[in-house]
C-alpha cells in the first residue's frame, strides 16, 4: 500500500501527511495503479440527533466542512480535486469486468468497453447524481441522475 491512514483524520501519503480540517473526518480511501483516492466528510462527533440545536449544528458543519473527493499520486502530490462540494460515495468500476448483460442492448456494451476499456474508472455520487470519473485524469465522462 502506498498510504498509511493515521486515525480517522490524518492520512499519509509517501512522505506527505494529510489532514482533515477540526469538523472533518476520513471515509474511504481506495487505492488504483498509480493514484490515492479518498472523500471526506463532515464529523459527526458531538452530534445528538435527539436534541433539535445539533440540527442546526450540523447544518453548520455541512457548510464550513463540504464532502470532498481528492486523488493524490504515491509520492503524496495532489493529481485532482473533484468539483463538487458534496461528494456522498465513490466506488471503483472496472470495463473488463462488465457483462454484456448489464447493458440495455448488445450495441451500448459495445460503445462502453471500446471507449473504457483499460481505463481505471470511478462511479463518484454527489447530490442526485453519479459521475463517470477517470481515476488518473479526474477528467469527468458522464453524468446521470440517481433518483
Amino acid at each position: 500500500m502506498h498510504y498509511e491512514k493515521i486515525s480517522n483524520k490524518t492520512l499519509t501519503i509517501g512522505e506527505v501527511k494529510i489532514f482533515c480540517s477540526k469538523n472533518s473526518v476520513l471515509d474511504q480511501i481506495i487505492e488504483t495503479a498509480n493514484r490515492v483516492i479518498f472523500n471526506i466528510y463532515p464529523s459527526e462527533e458531538g452530534i445528538d440527533w435527539n436534541d433539535m440545536d445539533s440540527h442546526f449544528l450540523w447544518r453548520e458543519r455541512v457548510r464550513e466542512n463540504p464532502q470532498l473527493l481528492f486523488a493524490y499520486d504515491f509520492s503524496g502530490r495532489l493529481m485532482w480535486k473533484f468539483p463538487s462540494k458534496n461528494v456522498t460515495g465513490f466506488e471503483s468500476e472496472v470495463p473488463e469486468l462488465k457483462k454484456e448483460a448489464d447493458f440495455a442492448t448488445p450495441e451500448h456494451y459495445q460503445k462502453y468497453v471500446g471507449k473504457y476499456k483499460g481505463k481505471e474508472l470511478l462511479i463518484v455520487y454527489a447530490g442526485d447524481f453519479q459521475y463517470r470519473v477517470d481515476a488518473e485524469s479526474g477528467e469527468i465522462y458522464g453524468k446521470s441522475i440517481t433518483r
